[in-house]
């Protein structure tokens, strides 16, 4: 379309409702018999005017088959969905299968406690040695011995009274190794052995005994 031929564009607006001057009238019908663009122009609104005005007005109603299409499309989401579902729970339900027989595995597989120091009164374990021990302390009403073979009772071991006063004796039944050790006096004074070969800091400003159990013939 021609710049000149802009002017017209309105005219074919107002020409087509009914709201064009007749003098417009007449200069737009001679205007579009002259130029093949703007009459071309013409045709195409028309043609779209008169189609609106054809267009029925009323709602038209769906084929059958596309409601049926929809829900079928919805089931399937929802069995997908489903399927999602079901496959998460099923895998979570495996590992904690899977930890839980680890867990039971462990437990059964867990190695043993060791075995408890012998303390007054028990039998002594096979492959222990015979250890006694004396203790000069002749203001003591009662002494036991506490080391590593009782894992440091509080307690300890009570030791008995020799046939010479102050003196104290004890059998212990250990095996071979190197123990530290202690006396409890009157259940609440810890003193070191004096006649121990050997002694070494207790880590809290003291001092342990301690004593060595040499490997030999074991009862």
């Amino acid at each position: 379309m021609r710049r000149k031929c802009t002017r017209y564009e309105g005219l074919m607006e107002r020409y087509l409702t009914g709201e064009i001057l007749p003098d417009e009238r007449d200069d737009l019908e001679k205007h579009l018999s002259l130029c093949p663009d703007c009459s071309r122009v013409y045709r195409d609104i028309s043609g779209v005017e008169c189609a609106l005005r054809t267009f029925p007005g009323k709602m038209v109603d769906p084929p059958p088959y596309l409601k049926t299409r929809i829900l079928a499309s919805i089931e399937g989401e929802r069995k997908s969905l489903w399927a999602f579902l079901t496959r998460t729970v099923t895998a979570f339900a495996a590992i904690l299968a899977i930890f839980l027989i680890m867990a039971v595995y462990g437990y059964l597989t867990r190695p043993s406690s060791p075995p408890s120091p012998p303390v007054a009164g028990e039998k002594a374990e096979t492959g222990t040695k015979e250890v006694k021990i004396f203790f000069y302390f002749p203001d003591a009403r009662t002494v036991s011995i506490t080391g590593d073979f009782t894992n440091w009772d509080p307690k300890g071991l009570p030791m008995k009274k020799t046939g010479k006063k102050g003196l104290w004796e004890i059998d212990l039944k250990v095996k071979p190794g190197v123990y530290s050790y202690n006396f409890i006096i009157d259940g609440r004074l810890l003193v070191p052995d004096p006649q121990a070969p050997e002694q070494t800091p207790d880590g809290f400003g003291g001092m342990n005994s301690i004593l060595l159990v040499p490997k030999g013939d074991v009862s």
